[in-house]
């Protein structure tokens, strides 16, 4: 009985490996949206069917990688779970991005109107992509002691230069009113000790919009009535 049985199976596995199968390939994985959760990737299965009639799918697994790390869907683990996972690899991966590095110089006096003085500083921002990135706002905070000296956002900031270095200038306005309270304050001393907090918001890609905090701290001189005359 048992010889029988093994020519039974024989016959079935023979009949089974010749049995016409439907063909199928995945493409590659793409990039396809961002949402506040994180981003989708996705692939495509195409699968042909020989038989004329449809057939029923039971399953589709699949498992993704990415340098020994995995993320895998797998029967009996819920769709949270594997979000989870995902926004866990999302998150390593954008770690990881390049990101534009940015300096900020110390404040200057530049020049003096009817209505204020005008201070500088210089952002140096380095771009480590081949194509430009757009500014999305650089915001700035002059102080000196618990007093704001200068404060607000820069007009039309523009782009960043592709792979180099761009230089944004910082002009900051001082009404005289409170140029002559700052005198007040200094008595003969005639240099400001101050602290500048500026925000660069750059629009990265994948990442979206990405703030770069600089800070730089020191003393500048007020101007002398000679400056007035110039």
């Amino acid at each position: 009985m048992s010889g029988f049985l093994d020519k039974v199976k024989g016959y079935a596995t023979d009949k089974i490996a010749n049995v016409r199968k439907p063909e199928a390939s995945v493409t590659g994985v793409s990039y396809k949206s961002v949402s506040r959760q994180g981003i989708t990737l996705h692939s495509e299965v195409d699968v042909n069917n020989p038989y004329s009639h449809r057939l029923p799918i039971c399953e589709i697994s699949y498992s993704l990688k990415s340098d020994g790390r995995f993320l895998l869907k797998k029967r009996g683990e819920t769709m949270a779970s594997f979000i989870d996972k995902a926004k866990e690899f999302v998150a390593d991966k954008i770690a990881h991005v390049p990101k534009p590095e940015a300096s900020v110089t110390g404040v200057s006096f530049k020049g003096v109107t009817r209505e204020c003085i005008t201070l500088h500083s210089e952002v140096d921002v380095n771009n480590p992509y081949s194509h430009r990135l757009p500014i999305c706002e650089v915001t700035y905070s002059l102080k000196s002691g618990e007093k704001v000296i200068a404060s607000g956002t820069m007009p039309d900031p523009g782009w960043i230069a592709a792979s180099g270095l761009t230089k944004l200038e910082l002009p900051m306005k001082v009404p005289y009113d409170f140029l002559m309270s700052l005198v007040k304050d200094i008595g003969k001393d005639w240099d400001i000790d101050y602290l500048l907090e500026v925000g660069l918001t750059i629009d990265l890609p994948i990442v979206g919009q990405f703030t770069i905090p600089l800070k730089t701290s020191g003393e500048f001189e007020l101007p002398t009535l000679a400056d007035f005359f110039k």
